[in-house]
């Protein structure tokens, strides 16, 4: 999954949208203002948005946009696919014999997938709580770990349940704290 500016600023055109369109459709040009940024570009990107039936329209007097779907059912993952292409998926047939170009891509292609699994989980509505704790909860379903299960119980340190990103960040870093919402798992 490539991460563009275009991207971006369609998860956040979305994201106005929902904020703003509850009521009555939202013009780009409100949007433009609202965010800073160009109408002709929000137009693009919101020809695309429609063409993948993610928006609706609305013309004449009090026209302009509204979400297609509910905010629950509208994820970040189909936003940003609706506007970037998707990277080309390789397959190695020998991987005993395959080289570093082969193996690197490999590598780049699982991360891509656990992305974008990422995002598949986080809805607009997820993202209009504004509680980044639902992320995290989100990104850690189903992962085996043994504070899950009913049989199991301690405060989330142990060995048993630790998730693999709890190594992500130093807790010595100043950032650390921006991004514990994130990541952690306890």
């Amino acid at each position: 999954m490539r991460f563009s500016t275009k991207g971006r600023q369609a998860v956040m055109l979305m994201m106005d949208l929902a904020l703003n369109g509850q009521e009555n459709p939202v013009t780009l040009g409100e949007i433009a203002e609202r965010q800073k940024v160009s109408q002709s570009y929000l137009e693009q990107i919101m020809g695309k948005l429609k063409s993948r039936n993610l928006v609706k329209s609305t013309r004449g007097p009090g026209g302009g946009y509204t979400l297609r779907f509910p905010t629950d059912k509208s994820n970040v993952h189909e936003i940003i696919k609706a506007v970037d292409e998707a990277p080309q998926r390789i397959s190695i047939e020998d991987l005993q014999n395959a080289g570093s170009r082969e193996l690197t891509d490999l590598l780049w292609q699982s991360i891509d997938d656990e992305i974008t699994a990422y995002l598949e989980k986080i809805t607009l509505a997820d993202m209009s709580r504004k509680d980044l704790s639902s992320f995290n909860e989100k990104s850690h379903e189903n992962t085996g770990a043994a504070s899950n299960n009913a049989d199991h119980s301690c405060d989330g340190n142990c060995e048993t349940c630790k998730h693999p990103c709890d190594s992500l960040i130093d807790e010595r870093t100043p950032s650390a704290q921006t991004f514990e919402p994130l990541v952690r798992c306890a």
